[in-house]
């Protein structure tokens, strides 16, 4: 009885540590695909030649647009507000206003 118990508790571990093991890499593939919403507002920062002392608001929104995945970024200052689409693997700018 207590072999089978045993032999339970080891199946049960294996299974889970295989599920812990896909899950990391699923995620590990999905994280590697894109740039970091940081990373996008860091590149719009730069672009726009803001000092982040000079920042009051920022916003990032990850989207979907048809195959295509972008970051949004919005960075407002004192009395001046940017826009930015970024293709979200590249961090490449696609439209600044």
């Amino acid at each position: 009885m207590l072999y089978f118990k045993r032999n339970i508790i080891v199946k049960a571990l294996v299974v889970l540590l295989v599920i812990l093991g896909i899950g990391g890499f699923i995620y590990k593939s999905h994280t590697a695909l894109y740039i970091s919403g940081n990373e996008a507002l860091e590149i719009a920062r730069t672009h726009a030649g803001i000092n982040t002392d000079d920042i009051v608001e920022t916003e990032v929104e990850f989207e979907r647009c048809g195959k295509d995945t972008v970051y949004d970024v919005e960075i407002d200052t004192y009395g001046e507000e940017y826009k930015y689409t970024l293709d979200a693997k590249s961090g490449e700018i696609i439209f600044s206003l």
